[in-house]
């Protein structure tokens, strides 16, 4: 029998990649006893949380057409009356993205199986029936836009409730939705009623079936049975399923009778009585389900004193008028295989769901849910018909859920703190197991906060809404402070072991309180195919799951090889071979201490990041002689090489296993993707990157014990060993690299699309935005060619495909790269730090670099890979880089042989826009140094040289460059960029050193408008004193007056002229006057604007001017002194007169 995996997405706000919750509260009926849950006493109670808020009692899945939105919704039932609505597409088949949850608080707890919706493939509305404890109906209406916003219009009548009459004298245990206003429900005491609502909403119309009135009910009453603790009435019903397609209701009672109804007219179609069988169980009960596809068969569980058997069956329908004839039997025994421990634990079967994958060929897969205690286990049973009522059936079946086992999580403490904390290993052993949720970290927390005095106290609330990092930023500061640094015994030092031992101890109790937890909500509810998709979801009472075949990896797991070895594929006598000798190195591998693994990964890391000094074979025995000899037994050494020598050729096995593993999609197509997807693959491929890296180190290890024993016969085996390894070791970098970004944070950054080159990102930016780490990301971009056929989902797919690339045999440079190119187009900067020591050495690798570290504003290291890049633009490996396709489309502007001068050109750009303008100038000038004969590119290399040399106030160079421009307009628009950049930097006054030949008249106008544009004169920089020494420079004497002039005007007009700035006056007048008396008095006048004529608020069309001559400015020169010595002489009197 063949294994199931599943992957697992725990039900929480940042687990599903979502933003928040709407919070909604239903309006309680009259007749509704408001239970309310108790307030959070000031003593923390760990259990009422546990089992009130985080642990669900109820839950399923409802699915719909693929059109609609939402169209799979998830949902949760909690002790703390509170219903949680998810969407949990797998594929996306709308724009939308859901970003909030529903949360949907009662007054009264509901009722296990009383949660139901009304069908209907029309409209994107959900139509959702709830009964509570106190017998009351409630009917909703949720609008799509509530997932999609966190403050969307809730209409008044959004929510409607009723007690109907039936609700008075019975108790409802089980409701199944109809339509949109009608829905059926039983009764524990027996009976079955359609409720039908009105137009109107305001009442609701009942149909009896089954003996479900009100004498009905009195008879029940009369018999003694019924007074016994959880007696059911033989007429009860115990399953229950409606057929939407043809609108069938059936029903399967405690005497195992199954009745077909007619719901349109009530009529009872066909009344079939089994036979019933002794059980041992006395949970067992009988069990109905239709086929979610076609909706044209059933199948039936009988229970008996093992674990019962299934019979599968047919509508027959009349081929004229389609009315019901029979229900036919198809096959008539399908036994389920022996469960776990079957003869210690009590199976009881949950649910049962069925789906037609092949009408015509009639191809069933029929998924049993099995529960014991805390125990589960879901069956899939591949179904094919017979003629004579009998089947071939592969069966198919998950491990049975336990608590995790936790020695997966211990480790032996390092021996150095090189190959990490001991803080850091726990957090990373808890954040990779991606199936513990959220909740029981944050529940362990608080209860260890509790029982610690040197803890300080958090709440619950307070930490919902932290984020997976900062909670174990939390946890992390809690534990270390509650572990005290003892000093040695007799010495002043401390006692550092005694310490990191102490440490340790105090992160594994919390790891076993977080996993006993966490073990909780493991338990299953319910199991649901989506009719649509195939996929079939498994809900836990904190988690979701969806069931997937493994990956070949994945089958070197306990007896499982020896499955993998009876599949047809594995045949060939090198698969078997190369199987067995990964079973021979994973031996192997479980010899060595966890210390001494961290100490050997932490050795191959280096060994894969840095170029290599030894030769492979010399780095083999490096392997052996320091890691494995002395930790591993002399005998099972001896063991391992003689197997290995037994072979014919072992490492074109290995090879040979190597290819198998790898696989090949046979035919892909485009997939679209939602965030549960991603989620969902990204928890999946965690655990499966883990069985990779493991074997891969495996076979290493392998190899170089293999490559080191003295033996002549094994010297022959060994050879081509050096290239395998280097093979293994290539791939074990490319895994090792994608585990590596599993528990990084993401950082949330604005992106603007058009920036993002790369099609498929800008295309699922929406879906990157509810992402949780780097890794997420990566492997859905990864994976984004999926789903071969009906029969493989595209989860399955998308690992499948992933493991293939990681196994292909081109180089792990290549793949690393691609994925640092992604993460650096989301701006992932900080991911991508943490991440560098992973990029090779080659051209595009020194390009990450530098991106990154310009990203991280790190200039100085940025400029030093940016030198060592050098890319090519002709090489085809560089001109498919989105990131690089702004330098591409720009050198491909240029000739071929200026590709260095281009390059240095684009780097230049990208330092400017992080203001780097120094170094921006050194690339601009290497780009200069190398432009050759391009005469775009220099026009390019001169406008780029410009730019960061006023940048940077090497104004000498930019005013060189600003004179070999050639095109009138870009020289004048340099030379306004020129002279503000000098009066920014403040060395306005240096314009006067360049001489501008050809561009004096240009200066001046510029000068001369930003002169007029003051709005002070006295402020600085002063326009007026550049201009005047600008024009005095090139011997415009007159001009330079009249501009001097012209300020001492305004001067003299301004309101808040003071009398102690008349210096200031008196020396602008002796500077027009020199400039004047340089002319000949003949030509010693001027034209000037005249102030006193110009308008203030308006815009001038013209400037008017007037005549000043040398005299002119002569005796206004005297009066102004006249009018000085008469104000000095009045304030000599007046101090004169002072009687002291």
């Amino acid at each position: 029998m063949d294994e199931l995996k599943q992957a697992i997405v725990p039900t929480y706000i940042q687990s599903l990649g979502l933003e928040g919750s709407l919070e909604l509260w239903v309006p309680a009926h009259e007749d509704d006893s408001i239970n309310e849950v108790e307030a959070e006493e000031q003593n923390f109670d760990c259990e009422s949380i546990l089992k009130g808020e985080l642990i669900a009692f109820d839950s399923g899945v409802f699915t719909r057409k693929t059109n609609l939105f939402p169209r799979c919704v998830h949902w949760n039932v909690f002790k703390n009356q509170t219903l949680v609505l998810s969407e949990v597409s797998l594929k996306k088949d709308s724009t939308s993205i859901p970003s909030f949850n529903i949360r949907i608080h009662f007054p009264s707890q509901l009722l296990k199986n009383c949660v139901t919706f009304g069908f209907d493939d029309e409209k994107d509305e959900l139509s959702l029936f709830v009964i509570t404890s106190t017998r009351v109906l409630y009917s909703i209406q949720l609008k799509p836009e509530w997932f999609l916003s966190s403050n969307p219009t809730v209409d008044e009548g959004w929510c409607t409730c009723y007690r109907p009459p039936s609700f008075l004298t019975k108790s409802p245990s089980h409701a199944t939705g109809v339509d949109r206003s009608s829905l059926f429900v039983t009764f524990i005491s027996g009976g079955l009623v359609k409720l039908n609502k009105s137009l109107n909403n305001d009442q609701i119309r009942e149909e009896h079936y089954h003996d479900s009135r009100y004498m009905a009910s009195i008879r029940h009453y009369l018999t003694l049975q019924a007074f016994k603790d959880e007696y059911r009435p033989p007429n009860s019903i115990v399953s229950m399923a409606y057929n939407h397609r043809y609108h069938y209701l059936l029903t399967l009672s405690m005497d195992h009778t199954l009745k077909i109804w007619n719901s349109l007219n009530g009529v009872l179609l066909e009344n079939i009585s089994f036979e019933p069988l002794p059980v041992q169980n006395s949970n067992a009960l009988s069990y109905l389900s239709i086929d979610s596809s076609t909706q044209s068969y059933v199948s039936v569980y009988h229970p008996n004193d093992t674990h019962g058997y299934f019979s599968l069956y047919k509508f027959e329908l009349d081929q004229d008028d389609g009315s019901f004839l029979n229900l036919s039997p198809i096959v008539t025994k399908i036994t389920p295989p022996n469960l776990p421990d079957d003869e210690y634990l009590p199976w009881t079967l949950l649910k049962t769901s069925l789906i037609c994958l092949d009408e015509d060929n009639k191809h069933f897969s029929l998924f049993l849910a099995w529960k014991s205690n805390l125990h589960a286990v879901v069956q899939r049973a591949e179904i094919v018909p017979n003629i004579d009522q009998t089947a071939k059936v592969l069966w198919k079946t998950t491990k049975k859920n336990t608590v995790t086992n936790f020695d997966k999580f211990s480790f032996d403490i390092p021996t150095t703190i090189s190959f990490g904390d001991v803080s850091e290993i726990w957090i990373d052993n808890l954040l990779k197991n991606k199936y513990i949720s959220p909740e029981s970290l944050q529940l362990a927390f608080l209860c260890y906060q509790k029982v610690n005095p040197y803890t300080s106290k958090s709440k619950m609330d307070s930490l919902l809404s932290a984020s997976i990092n900062e909670l174990m930023k939390e946890i992390t500061t809690m534990i270390i402070g509650s572990v005290p640094v003892q000093p040695e015994f007799g010495s002043s030092s401390f006692d550092y072991p005694a310490y990191r031992q102490t440490l340790y101890n105090e992160w594994e109790r919390f790891a076993k309180l977080t996993l006993y937890l966490d073990s909780f909500g493991n338990e299953l509810l319910n199991i649901e195919v989506d009719s649509n998709s195939k996929n079939t979801y498994v809900c836990y009472a904190s988690k979701i799951g969806v069931l997937r075949q493994p990956v070949n990896i994945e089958y070197l797991d306990g007896d499982l090889i020896s499955n993998m070895l009876q599949l047809p594929e594995m045949k060939a006598p090198d698969l078997v071979s190369g199987y067995q000798l990964l079973d021979l190195a994973c031996s192997l591998l479980n010899c060595l201490p966890s210390a001494i693994l961290l100490e050997i990964r932490f050795s191959l890391q280096e060994l894969v990041k840095n170029p290599a000094s030894y030769s492979v074979f010399d780095t083999l025995w490096i392997f052996f002689d320091k890691y494995i000899y002395p930790n591993v037994n002399p005998d099972h050494l001896k063991s391992l090489a003689e197997s290995f020598a037994s072979r014919d050729n072992p490492i074109a096995d290995i090879k040979s296993l190597l290819d198998y593993l790898k696989g090949f999609p046979e035919r892909s197509v485009r997939f679209s993707y939602t965030p549960f997807f991603s989620l969902a693959l990204s928890n999946t491929l965690i655990t499966v990157l883990g069985s990779l890296q493991t074997s891969l180190e495996a076979l290493i290890f392998l190899l170089s014990t293999a490559s080191s024993q003295q033996d002549v016969q094994l010297e022959q085996k060994v050879i081509g060993s050096d290239e395998i390894f280097l093979d293994l070791l290539d791939k074990w970098k490319k895994v090792s690299f994608f585990a590596a970004t599993f528990n990084l944070p993401l950082e949330f950054v604005d992106i603007d699309c058009s920036e993002v080159g790369d099609r498929t990102l800008q295309s699922n930016l929406g879906i990157i935005s509810h992402l949780n780490s780097p890794f997420e990301i990566l492997a859905t971009f990864f994976c984004r060619e999926n789903e071969l056929n009906n029969q493989s989902s595209a989860l399955e797919i998308s690992i499948k495909s992933f493991v293939s690339r990681l196994l292909e045999n081109s180089s792990s440079s290549q793949m690393i790269s691609e994925a640092f190119e992604k993460l650096l187009l989301l701006k992932q900067y900080n991911a991508c730090s943490a991440l560098l020591s992973w990029l090779g050495f080659d051209s595009i690798c020194q390009y990450l670099k530098a991106t990154t570290y310009l990203g991280s504003k790190e200039i100085q290291k940025s400029v030093y890979h940016f030198k060592h890049a050098n890319l090519n633009v002709n090489k085809s490996e560089i001109s498919e880089r989105p990131l690089l396709k702004q330098y591409v489309d720009t050198a491909q502007k240029y000739s071929l042989d200026c590709h260095l001068s281009s390059y240095y050109l684009h780097v230049s750009k990208l330092l400017s826009t992080e203001g780097a303008c120094v170094d921006a100038l050194e690339f601009s000038l290497m780009a200069d140094s190398l432009k050759g004969t391009d005469v775009n590119l220099a026009s390019d290399i001169r406008r780029q040289l410009f730019v960061t040399s006023c940048a940077s106030s090497k104004f000498d160079t930019a005013y060189s460059t600003l004179l070999l421009m050639k095109d009138k307009k870009e020289k004048s628009d340099a030379l306004n960029k020129f002279v503000k950049q000098l009066a920014f930097k403040g060395k306005l006054f240096r314009l006067i050193d360049y001489s501008m030949p050809s561009l004096q008249d240009e200066v001046d106008s510029i000068l001369e408008k930003r002169s007029f544009q003051m709005i002070d004169v006295r402020s600085q920089p002063c326009w007026y004193n550049v201009l005047y020494s600008w024009r005095l420079k090139n011997q415009n004497y007159r001009d330079a007056a009249a501009i001097i002039y012209e300020k001492l005007s305004r001067l003299l007009s301004l309101d808040g002229f003071k009398k102690d700035q008349e210096t200031e006056i008196l020396e602008n007048y002796l500077i027009v006057l020199n400039a004047l008396k340089l002319l000949d008095h003949e030509e010693a006048w001027m034209l000037v604007t005249d102030v006193s004529k110009l308008t203030n608020g308006n815009e001038q069309q013209y400037f008017p001017q007037k005549l000043v001559t040398l005299d002119n400015v002569s005796m206004e020169y005297e009066a102004h002194l006249q009018n000085i010595a008469r104000e000095v002489t009045a304030q000599i009197s007046s101090a004169a007169t002072i009687d002291f």
